[in-house]
């Protein structure tokens, strides 16, 4: 039987002159079944596709009207990155959506694309929200500079407004907020050693917290130690608590008679307020003003006994030590003291 004693005489009258003509599947029109012959041709009359010619119509699958909303972002993707595009058009030109073998291929070759092995979940994730609702993107993007700003006073680190703004961006696509220390990372370089209206150092938290166990214990450190301290840790080099202990074990070795204590956190300027509130009442000044380095202090904390361990003078013996100094005599109880000297002489010899 040949493909022309087939067809019915109703249906002669719909051939045209596109008899070797290709279908969507390859295969030229002179050797299609009748029933694909048939499909063909309702497909024609009925405008509609069918892509493999089994007499039940395609169902688009690329009108993006159809679409729910929330996929518009695949859209979006498949517009905004040349490389999804191609892989896009490919899959169509083959008909991969017409089957769900297909569209698996499709995902798969989307999986395997380097678009999609160098942008993580998160970065993916603000894409789809970018792309399918702006104003959630640029609520979250504010949230994602307030975070990156405030990371940046504490750090001390000096940040420009593009600056600010690519780290925002690169915040919600690196997920930032569960990863902190890419934050501090990328901020590292940025710190710096900023300065008050008389030109003082104005440090960040940590910066200051240093300085401040240093001063505490007796120690003295430039701006740029403090500064690699809070860049090394920004960049994960070191730890703060590794260089909170590093500036206690330099105090321990400078006041020997409370190393230990120093060593546990408890600083030298604390160990050692008892001679300061003695001096301060004694020499009557202010004690904020008394340096742990006063040679008094120094003297008072750093004796030795005869077998050379360490033996803190007795606050007795300090006070009498401070009475030698010329400050002493200047003091109001001096001049008393001195006033009721002269009295008990005078009154020995009567003379009161």
């Amino acid at each position: 039987m040949t493909v022309g004693t087939e067809e019915s005489p109703n249906l002669s009258g719909l051939m045209n002159d596109d008899e070797e003509r290709e279908d969507f599947t390859g295969v030229k029109k002179k050797d299609l079944t009748k029933k694909q012959r048939q499909a063909r041709r309702a497909a024609k009359a009925g405008d509609y596709t069918d892509r493999n010619l089994d007499g039940i119509p395609d169902q688009d699958q690329l009108d993006w009207d159809q679409v729910a909303a929330e996929w518009q972002w695949i859209r979006n993707l498949i517009d905004e990155i040349p490389k999804i595009k191609e892989i896009f058009e490919y899959h169509v030109a083959q008909g991969s959506f017409e089957s769900q073998t297909g569209i698996n291929n499709f995902v798969n070759d989307i999986i395997d694309s380097d678009w999609w092995k160098e942008n993580g979940p998160s970065a993916r994730e603000a894409f789809a929200i970018r792309t399918s609702d702006p104003a959630a993107y640029a609520e979250m993007l504010d949230d994602a500079r307030v975070a990156v700003q405030a990371r940046a006073r504490e750090l001390n680190a000096q940040l420009d407004s593009a600056t600010l703004e690519n780290m925002a961006n690169v915040y919600i696509t690196d997920n930032w907020a569960q990863r902190g220390y890419l934050l501090d990372r990328a901020l590292a370089d940025k710190i710096g050693v900023s300065t008050g209206p008389a030109g003082e150092f104005v440090p960040g938290d940590f910066a200051e917290q240093l300085r401040r166990i240093a001063i505490n214990n007796g120690l003295n450190f430039d701006n740029e130690y403090y500064l690699s301290a809070v860049r090394s840790v920004a960049r994960g080099l070191r730890s703060e608590d590794q260089w909170i202990q590093d500036i206690r074990e330099q105090a321990a070795s400078y006041w020997p008679a409370y190393a230990d204590q120093i060593r546990a956190g408890t600083d030298a300027r604390s160990l050692a307020s008892g001679y300061i509130n003695i001096m301060s009442r004694t020499l009557e000044i202010d004690p904020f003003s008394i340096s742990l380095d006063d040679p008094f202090i120094r003297k008072a904390t750093t004796m030795l006994d005869d077998a050379g361990n360490p033996r803190p003078m007795s606050l007795y013996e300090f006070q009498q030590d401070l009475r030698n100094d010329p400050r002493w005599m200047n003091t109001d109880q001096a001049v008393k003291a001195q006033v009721d000297i002269g009295a008990g002489i005078l009154r020995r010899f009567g003379m009161l």
